[in-house]
Protein backbone atom coordinates (compact mmCIF):
# COMPACT_ATOMS: atom_id res chain seq x y z
CA UNK A 1 0.00 0.00 0.00
CA UNK A 2 0.89 3.45 -1.29
CA UNK A 3 1.27 4.60 2.79
CA UNK A 4 4.37 2.24 3.22
CA UNK A 5 6.48 5.07 1.55
CA UNK A 6 4.78 7.83 3.75
CA UNK A 7 7.21 6.68 6.89
CA UNK A 8 6.73 9.69 8.82
CA UNK A 9 3.14 9.18 9.15
CA UNK A 10 1.49 10.06 12.29
CA UNK A 11 -2.24 9.22 11.78
CA UNK A 12 -4.25 6.49 9.59
CA UNK A 13 -8.10 5.80 9.00
CA UNK A 14 -8.08 3.05 7.65
CA UNK A 15 -11.50 1.96 8.59
CA UNK A 16 -13.41 0.01 5.91
CA UNK A 17 -11.12 -0.90 3.62
CA UNK A 18 -10.58 -4.32 3.22
CA UNK A 19 -7.45 -4.19 5.49
CA UNK A 20 -5.77 -7.61 6.76
CA UNK A 21 -3.53 -9.04 9.33
CA UNK A 22 -0.40 -8.76 6.35
CA UNK A 23 -1.35 -4.95 6.15
CA UNK A 24 -1.42 -4.15 9.41
CA UNK A 25 1.95 -5.28 9.83
CA UNK A 26 3.40 -3.83 7.33
CA UNK A 27 1.90 -1.03 8.65
CA UNK A 28 3.75 -1.26 11.99
CA UNK A 29 6.78 -1.94 10.20
CA UNK A 30 7.36 0.73 7.85
CA UNK A 31 5.36 3.65 9.71
CA UNK A 32 7.18 3.44 12.82
CA UNK A 33 6.05 7.19 13.87
CA UNK A 34 2.37 6.20 14.02
CA UNK A 35 0.31 7.13 16.87
CA UNK A 36 -3.29 6.80 16.07
CA UNK A 37 -4.75 4.08 13.87
CA UNK A 38 -8.01 3.48 13.20
CA UNK A 39 -8.70 0.30 11.33
CA UNK A 40 -12.88 -0.50 12.39
CA UNK A 41 -14.53 -2.36 10.78
CA UNK A 42 -12.28 -4.55 8.81
CA UNK A 43 -13.67 -8.07 8.65
CA UNK A 44 -10.44 -9.58 7.01
CA UNK A 45 -8.14 -9.01 9.99
CA UNK A 46 -8.29 -12.03 12.20
CA UNK A 47 -4.83 -12.75 13.76
CA UNK A 48 -3.00 -9.92 14.41
CA UNK A 49 0.33 -11.16 15.07
CA UNK A 50 -1.04 -14.72 16.84
CA UNK A 51 0.96 -16.26 13.67
CA UNK A 52 4.19 -13.68 13.30
CA UNK A 53 7.31 -15.50 13.30
CA UNK A 54 10.03 -14.80 15.53
CA UNK A 55 11.82 -12.45 13.57
CA UNK A 56 8.92 -10.88 12.24
CA UNK A 57 7.78 -10.23 15.98
CA UNK A 58 11.37 -9.12 16.99
CA UNK A 59 11.27 -6.61 14.45
CA UNK A 60 8.12 -4.43 15.13
CA UNK A 61 8.46 -5.33 18.91
CA UNK A 62 9.87 -1.97 20.75
CA UNK A 63 9.44 0.23 17.81
CA UNK A 64 5.61 0.71 18.45
CA UNK A 65 4.73 4.29 19.42
CA UNK A 66 1.13 4.09 19.08
CA UNK A 67 -1.05 5.43 21.73
CA UNK A 68 -4.69 5.27 20.67
CA UNK A 69 -5.87 2.11 18.12
CA UNK A 70 -9.05 1.52 17.05
CA UNK A 71 -10.26 -2.37 16.27
CA UNK A 72 -14.33 -1.65 16.69
CA UNK A 73 -16.51 -4.05 14.45
CA UNK A 74 -14.15 -6.05 13.07
CA UNK A 75 -16.21 -9.14 13.06
CA UNK A 76 -13.46 -11.80 12.89
CA UNK A 77 -11.15 -10.47 15.88
CA UNK A 78 -11.07 -13.23 18.63
CA UNK A 79 -9.72 -13.12 22.23
CA UNK A 80 -6.45 -15.37 20.68
CA UNK A 81 -5.91 -12.38 18.15
CA UNK A 82 -4.38 -10.25 21.24
CA UNK A 83 -1.41 -12.68 21.17
CA UNK A 84 1.38 -10.55 21.87
CA UNK A 85 -0.69 -7.49 22.24
CA UNK A 86 0.63 -6.38 25.38
CA UNK A 87 4.93 -6.89 24.20
CA UNK A 88 3.79 -5.03 20.96
CA UNK A 89 1.54 -2.06 21.94
CA UNK A 90 2.91 -0.89 25.85
CA UNK A 91 2.70 2.77 25.33
CA UNK A 92 -0.94 2.29 24.29
CA UNK A 93 -3.21 4.66 26.06
CA UNK A 94 -6.56 4.53 24.03
CA UNK A 95 -8.04 0.94 22.92
CA UNK A 96 -11.63 0.63 21.10
CA UNK A 97 -12.62 -3.03 20.63
CA UNK A 98 -16.60 -2.50 20.46
CA UNK A 99 -18.63 -4.56 18.98
CA UNK A 100 -16.12 -7.79 18.56
CA UNK A 101 -18.83 -10.53 19.52
CA UNK A 102 -16.56 -12.95 18.98
CA UNK A 103 -14.11 -11.87 21.49
CA UNK A 104 -14.54 -13.04 25.33
CA UNK A 105 -13.91 -12.07 28.59
CA UNK A 106 -10.57 -13.81 28.31
CA UNK A 107 -9.27 -10.65 26.45
CA UNK A 108 -9.71 -8.77 29.35
CA UNK A 109 -6.19 -10.71 30.70
CA UNK A 110 -4.29 -9.29 27.68
CA UNK A 111 -5.89 -5.61 27.99
CA UNK A 112 -4.53 -5.53 31.80
CA UNK A 113 -1.13 -5.65 30.64
CA UNK A 114 -1.47 -2.55 28.86
CA UNK A 115 -0.60 -0.44 32.04
CA UNK A 116 -1.00 3.19 29.94
CA UNK A 117 -4.65 2.27 29.41
CA UNK A 118 -6.38 5.59 29.90
CA UNK A 119 -9.48 5.11 27.26
CA UNK A 120 -11.40 1.44 26.90
CA UNK A 121 -14.07 0.79 25.04
CA UNK A 122 -15.14 -3.38 25.18
CA UNK A 123 -18.52 -2.92 24.92
CA UNK A 124 -20.37 -6.06 22.88
CA UNK A 125 -17.18 -8.56 23.75
CA UNK A 126 -19.23 -12.09 24.23
CA UNK A 127 -19.42 -12.09 28.40
CA UNK A 128 -22.49 -14.38 28.28
CA UNK A 129 -19.82 -17.50 27.23
CA UNK A 130 -19.68 -18.67 30.41
CA UNK A 131 -23.22 -18.41 32.36
CA UNK A 132 -21.45 -18.41 35.78
CA UNK A 133 -21.99 -14.66 36.80
CA UNK A 134 -19.55 -14.63 39.60
CA UNK A 135 -17.18 -16.48 37.09
CA UNK A 136 -17.34 -13.83 34.89
CA UNK A 137 -17.42 -10.84 37.07
CA UNK A 138 -14.93 -11.82 39.10
CA UNK A 139 -12.53 -11.40 35.44
CA UNK A 140 -14.01 -8.16 35.18
CA UNK A 141 -13.06 -7.41 38.90
CA UNK A 142 -9.23 -8.33 38.25
CA UNK A 143 -9.23 -6.20 35.26
CA UNK A 144 -10.06 -3.29 36.94
CA UNK A 145 -7.99 -3.45 39.47
CA UNK A 146 -4.95 -4.07 37.01
CA UNK A 147 -4.90 -0.46 35.47
CA UNK A 148 -5.17 2.30 37.64
CA UNK A 149 -4.61 5.20 35.11
CA UNK A 150 -7.94 4.46 33.38
CA UNK A 151 -9.94 7.96 32.46
CA UNK A 152 -12.58 6.83 30.28
CA UNK A 153 -14.57 3.58 30.59
CA UNK A 154 -17.55 1.61 27.96
CA UNK A 155 -18.98 -1.26 29.12
CA UNK A 156 -22.15 -0.96 28.58
CA UNK A 157 -24.99 -3.65 28.15
CA UNK A 158 -23.02 -6.27 30.23
CA UNK A 159 -25.14 -7.85 32.51
CA UNK A 160 -21.80 -9.26 34.42
CA UNK A 161 -20.71 -6.26 35.69
CA UNK A 162 -22.48 -6.02 39.09
CA UNK A 163 -22.29 -4.42 42.18
CA UNK A 164 -19.22 -5.27 43.13
CA UNK A 165 -17.37 -4.31 40.33
CA UNK A 166 -19.13 -0.63 40.06
CA UNK A 167 -17.30 -0.71 43.90
CA UNK A 168 -14.19 -1.35 42.53
CA UNK A 169 -14.03 1.44 39.76
CA UNK A 170 -15.27 3.94 42.78
CA UNK A 171 -11.41 2.58 44.19
CA UNK A 172 -9.45 2.04 41.75
CA UNK A 173 -10.31 4.95 39.27
CA UNK A 174 -10.43 8.26 40.91
CA UNK A 175 -9.21 9.81 37.49
CA UNK A 176 -12.13 8.80 35.74
CA UNK A 177 -13.98 11.28 33.49
CA UNK A 178 -16.04 9.36 31.46
CA UNK A 179 -18.20 6.07 32.22
CA UNK A 180 -21.11 4.58 30.61
CA UNK A 181 -22.42 1.89 31.76
CA UNK A 182 -25.98 1.71 30.28
CA UNK A 183 -28.25 -1.23 30.67
CA UNK A 184 -26.42 -3.10 33.61
CA UNK A 185 -28.70 -4.46 36.05
CA UNK A 186 -26.96 -5.88 38.33
CA UNK A 187 -25.99 -2.77 40.78
CA UNK A 188 -27.57 -1.73 44.20
CA UNK A 189 -28.34 2.26 44.96
CA UNK A 190 -25.21 1.79 47.39
CA UNK A 191 -22.63 0.76 44.40
CA UNK A 192 -23.97 4.02 42.63
CA UNK A 193 -23.93 5.64 45.66
CA UNK A 194 -19.94 3.80 45.90
CA UNK A 195 -19.29 5.44 42.36
CA UNK A 196 -20.34 8.81 42.76
CA UNK A 197 -18.28 9.46 45.55
CA UNK A 198 -15.17 7.68 44.75
CA UNK A 199 -14.99 9.51 41.01
CA UNK A 200 -15.66 12.65 41.38
CA UNK A 201 -13.98 14.33 38.45
CA UNK A 202 -16.80 12.36 36.10
CA UNK A 203 -18.01 15.16 33.41
CA UNK A 204 -20.10 12.48 31.30
CA UNK A 205 -22.06 9.95 33.20
CA UNK A 206 -24.43 7.24 31.24
CA UNK A 207 -26.53 5.04 33.50
CA UNK A 208 -29.45 4.60 31.60
CA UNK A 209 -31.68 1.10 32.36
CA UNK A 210 -29.56 0.72 35.30
CA UNK A 211 -32.70 -0.16 37.73
CA UNK A 212 -30.16 0.86 40.86
CA UNK A 213 -30.23 4.37 39.87
CA UNK A 214 -33.00 6.28 41.63
CA UNK A 215 -33.61 9.53 43.28
CA UNK A 216 -31.25 9.00 45.87
CA UNK A 217 -28.42 8.31 43.77
CA UNK A 218 -28.96 11.55 42.17
CA UNK A 219 -28.97 13.19 45.55
CA UNK A 220 -25.45 11.79 46.29
CA UNK A 221 -24.77 12.72 42.38
CA UNK A 222 -25.68 16.53 42.50
CA UNK A 223 -23.79 16.61 45.93
CA UNK A 224 -20.38 14.82 44.76
CA UNK A 225 -19.88 15.36 40.94
CA UNK A 226 -19.36 18.94 40.45
CA UNK A 227 -17.42 18.81 37.09
CA UNK A 228 -21.05 16.81 35.40
CA UNK A 229 -21.37 18.14 31.76
CA UNK A 230 -22.95 14.90 30.43
CA UNK A 231 -26.21 13.01 32.16
CA UNK A 232 -27.83 10.01 31.25
CA UNK A 233 -30.65 8.36 33.67
CA UNK A 234 -33.44 7.54 30.65
CA UNK A 235 -35.76 4.68 31.12
CA UNK A 236 -34.96 4.09 35.04
CA UNK A 237 -38.39 4.18 36.46
CA UNK A 238 -37.61 5.12 40.19
CA UNK A 239 -36.94 8.64 38.45
CA UNK A 240 -39.49 11.33 39.85
CA UNK A 241 -39.72 15.39 39.87
CA UNK A 242 -37.35 15.41 43.14
CA UNK A 243 -34.10 13.98 40.77
CA UNK A 244 -35.43 16.25 38.12
CA UNK A 245 -35.47 19.20 40.46
CA UNK A 246 -31.95 18.21 42.36
CA UNK A 247 -30.54 17.95 38.87
CA UNK A 248 -31.14 21.45 38.72
CA UNK A 249 -28.45 22.44 41.05
CA UNK A 250 -25.75 21.02 38.88
CA UNK A 251 -26.16 24.61 37.14
CA UNK A 252 -23.72 25.70 34.27
CA UNK A 253 -21.69 22.67 34.55
CA UNK A 254 -24.47 20.80 32.76
CA UNK A 255 -24.89 20.63 28.62
CA UNK A 256 -26.71 17.65 28.24
CA UNK A 257 -29.59 15.90 29.93
CA UNK A 258 -31.35 12.27 28.89
CA UNK A 259 -34.66 12.01 30.83
CA UNK A 260 -36.05 9.61 28.43
CA UNK A 261 -38.97 7.50 29.42
CA UNK A 262 -38.68 8.08 32.97
CA UNK A 263 -42.48 7.86 33.26
CA UNK A 264 -42.39 9.55 36.65
CA UNK A 265 -41.56 12.60 35.65
CA UNK A 266 -44.07 15.95 34.47
CA UNK A 267 -43.58 19.32 33.27
CA UNK A 268 -43.44 21.63 35.77
CA UNK A 269 -40.53 20.02 37.21
CA UNK A 270 -38.73 20.22 33.77
CA UNK A 271 -39.51 24.17 33.30
CA UNK A 272 -38.47 24.70 36.65
CA UNK A 273 -35.27 22.93 35.72
CA UNK A 274 -34.93 24.83 32.33
CA UNK A 275 -35.64 28.28 33.12
CA UNK A 276 -34.46 28.47 36.79
CA UNK A 277 -31.13 27.00 36.40
CA UNK A 278 -29.92 25.95 33.21
CA UNK A 279 -31.53 27.72 30.81
CA UNK A 280 -28.18 28.98 29.42
CA UNK A 281 -26.04 26.60 29.52
CA UNK A 282 -28.52 23.29 29.11
CA UNK A 283 -27.64 22.61 25.21
CA UNK A 284 -29.33 19.16 25.09
CA UNK A 285 -32.18 17.52 26.77
CA UNK A 286 -34.44 14.29 25.60
CA UNK A 287 -37.44 14.10 27.42
CA UNK A 288 -38.82 11.70 24.67
CA UNK A 289 -41.00 8.75 25.71
CA UNK A 290 -42.80 10.58 28.78
CA UNK A 291 -46.42 10.32 29.59
CA UNK A 292 -47.17 13.33 31.83
CA UNK A 293 -45.43 15.93 29.28
CA UNK A 294 -48.10 17.67 26.61
CA UNK A 295 -47.11 19.68 23.58
CA UNK A 296 -48.16 22.95 25.25
CA UNK A 297 -45.35 22.09 27.71
CA UNK A 298 -43.05 21.13 25.41
CA UNK A 299 -43.92 24.56 23.78
CA UNK A 300 -43.14 26.27 27.13
CA UNK A 301 -39.86 24.54 27.34
CA UNK A 302 -39.19 26.01 23.99
CA UNK A 303 -39.81 29.38 24.42
CA UNK A 304 -37.89 29.55 27.72
CA UNK A 305 -35.00 28.26 26.66
CA UNK A 306 -35.10 28.65 22.26
CA UNK A 307 -31.46 27.38 22.04
CA UNK A 308 -31.86 24.43 23.50
CA UNK A 309 -31.74 20.76 21.50
CA UNK A 310 -35.72 19.48 22.63
CA UNK A 311 -35.55 15.67 21.51
CA UNK A 312 -39.47 15.43 22.42
CA UNK A 313 -41.19 12.41 20.81
CA UNK A 314 -43.84 11.26 23.11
Amino acid sequence: MIFYLRKHLTEVNLSQTNFDDLNFFGLLKNCTNLKHINISDNHKLSDLFSKLNENDFNTIKGNIKVLSLNLSYCSNLSSNSLHNFEKIFMKLEQLNLEGNSSMNYNSLNVISNLMELKSINITGLNYEENGDIHFVSSKIQDFIVCLSKVEQFNLKFCPKFNGDCLSLVSACWNELTFLDITCNSQARISHFEDLIVGCSKLKTLLIGSCPGVSDEVVYKLVKNLKYLETLDISKNLSITDKSVKLISKLGASLKELSLSKCQNINGQSLKFLVFRKCGVSLKFLDISGLPNITNETITQLYTLSPNITLVSKL
